[in-house]
């Protein structure tokens, strides 16, 4: 399961709407309305404070850019996300580990952080994309 925390920035006068829209989206729990809260900009900004709980990090990700079509909502802030146990992650992990096994792993993939490093005194050197290993 995916858990992430979000503020969604709203026009004062639409905030109960916005609310409401966003509560009736699957996987969305409303936690708090803030009315006339100073903005970035120095205006009055509603609140609203959401977790979205998705199993997967894409599936949140599509929750959330959802929001976008919803009237009154003028920004959206990421506060906090929790995606360790994201079923595709860590099954990317477990054949990106397969693949060390082989000396085949994916430098594309984020190394696991449960992973030993065989070598911590090993020098860093560039990929061939100019990152560096």
């Amino acid at each position: 399961m995916v858990i992430s925390s979000l503020v969604i920035e709203t026009m004062p006068d639409r905030l109960d709407q916005v609310a409401a829209a966003l509560a009736a989206v699957p996987g969305v729990e409303v936690h708090e309305t803030l009315r006339a809260v100073p903005g970035k900009n120095g205006s009055s900004v509603g609140k609203v404070v959401i977790t979205i709980e998705r199993d997967t990090v894409d599936e949140s990700q599509a929750t959330a850019n959802g929001f976008v079509g919803i009237d009154g909502i003028i920004g959206i802030d990421l506060i906090y996300a929790n995606f360790e146990d994201d079923p595709t992650i860590l099954a990317q992990r477990a054949k990106n580990r397969a693949r060390a096994a082989t000396g085949k792993a994916d430098p594309t993939v984020e190394p696991d952080p449960d992973a030993v490093d065989p070598d911590p005194d090993a020098v860093e050197k560039p990929l061939d994309d100019g990152r560096r290993s």
